[in-house]
């Protein structure tokens, strides 16, 4: 779920933040209808409506023919008016959080639309006017209760790139989805999909696909044909059954981020440090007990959680990966840390929570941009001299026993946070 949630939340920042123009913001749980002033604005292009009272998108919606994007986020929303047909300028519709049961059958009017969320509703089926937005590129349809992909009409939408059904209650795959063979990402997290179900997708037809999310299903092989999809660069597979993985993943030579984390994995193969380009590798909560011989060749590596595993010594070639901006080392029986890790100057996240380390080598003085550090669960009561030198700290973490610690880091860091955290579980 946080996985989700943050994709939605980078989602919501792109659509506010992007080339769109600037938005007419309606927001407050006073207003129950839209304002007038909404519609004397006959140019209005962008109208935002968020956390209000207002149950109804009414028939005067159809007056904002300029509209390009619709955004309704976190209202009482239970009905939209078919005059909403009206606007045949519209390319983002954007309906999140609200208690429709179903939409007006005009939306398959509006043939400019490209972009069509449908997030946290009562929607138990995908609407049959699905087929008429022929210059669909973007859909997504999430946190919702849809069980079945029905086999007559979104797969002619030939235009589509992203397709995202976190959050519903699929459990198969249609093999009519090789016709999207524009896709690039295709987002079934947290749904009940199996490796039946996963065979279904082509590496043949879905050349392009770059993005393939199947966190929290019931996945129980990392399949040599998932290695066949050549284009891949961001592969998720959290929360699964997973407990290998084939030599064949250096075929995913444009894979950038690789998340297994939460499988009983039992190890890495060495073929792993053939993929280049890997910019993120999170094996958190694995049963794996060492990492591949050779793991400083990933040199664009910026990201790597290797917390909750059965790993008992850290491999010193870690400090070799200088591109490291996030680390995290939680929940690991390490009674040390590496005098190594200043070399890792370009640190931000440093995770050493539920950790047997006493102390912090006197080098956490170099790692000059570190902005998150986590110490809770930790043994340790004091810090080195050179930790004044950590003067970007924006969030520390600390035990109850370690709160005398605070004030120093105050003096340090006048704007950091110190979160005081309640002991957490170890493996």
């Amino acid at each position: 779920m946080l996985f989700y949630r943050l994709f939605l939340f980078s989602l919501a920042l792109f659509l506010l933040h992007g080339c769109a123009p600037k938005p007419f913001i309606v927001q407050g749980r006073h207003l129950n209808t839209l304002p007038d002033s909404v519609f004397t604005k006959k140019n209005l292009r962008y109208l935002k409506i968020t956390d209000t009272s207002i149950d109804s998108l009414p028939k005067r919606i159809g007056e904002l023919k300029q509209l390009q994007i619709l955004y309704c986020y976190s209202n009482s929303i239970e009905h939209v008016s078919g005059s909403i047909q009206k606007l045949n300028k519209l390319k983002k519709l954007i309906l999140a959080y609200a208690a429709i049961d179903s939409l007006p059958s005009e939306i398959g009017s509006l043939k400019q639309l490209e972009t069509f969320l449908i997030v946290g509703t009562g929607i138990k089926e995908l609407p049959t006017f699905l087929k008429q937005l022929k210059n669909l590129k973007q859909l997504e349809v999430a946190q919702n209760s849809i069980y079945d992909l029905p086999s007559s009409f979104i797969w002619d939408l030939k235009q589509l790139k992203e397709l995202y059904l976190p959050d519903n209650d699929l459990d198969t795959i249609s093999p009519k989805i090789n016709n999207f063979r524009q896709l690039t990402a295709l987002n079934l997290n947290k749904n009940y999909i199996r490796d039946k179900s996963l065979k279904t997708l082509n590496p043949d037809s879905l050349t392009q696909l770059k993005e393939l999310y199947l966190n929290q299903n019931y996945v129980q092989t990392f399949s040599e044909n998932l290695c066949l999809f050549s284009q891949l660069s961001i592969l998720d597979l959290g929360y699964n059954q997973i407990r290998t993985i084939p030599e064949s993943i250096k075929n995913l030579k444009h894979l950038t981020l690789l998340n297994i984390h939460n499988n009983p994995l039992q190890e890495l193969p060495a073929s792993i440090t053939n993929l280049k380009k890997i910019r993120g590798l999170d094996v958190y909560d694995t049963y794996i007990k060492t990492l591949p011989p050779n793991i400083q060749k990933l040199r664009k590596l910026q990201g790597l959680n290797i917390g909750g595993t059965l790993i008992t010594e850290v491999d010193e070639q870690i400090f070799n990966l200088r591109q490291l901006t996030f680390l995290r080392f939680d929940d690991l029986p390490i009674p040390k840390l590496s005098s190594k890790i200043g070399q890792l100057k370009k640190l931000r996240t440093l995770g050493l929570s539920n950790t047997k380390i006493t102390t912090l080598p006197e080098t956490i003085g170099q790692l000059r941009r570190l902005e998150y550090l986590y110490l809770d669960g930790t043994r340790i009561r004091t810090l080195p001299k050179s930790f004044r030198k950590l003067t970007r700290l924006k969030e520390v973490r600390l035990s109850p026993n370690q709160e005398n610690l605070s004030r120093e880091i105050y003096e340090i860091s006048p704007n950091c946070t110190i979160r005081i955290v309640e002991k957490r579980r170890q493996r």
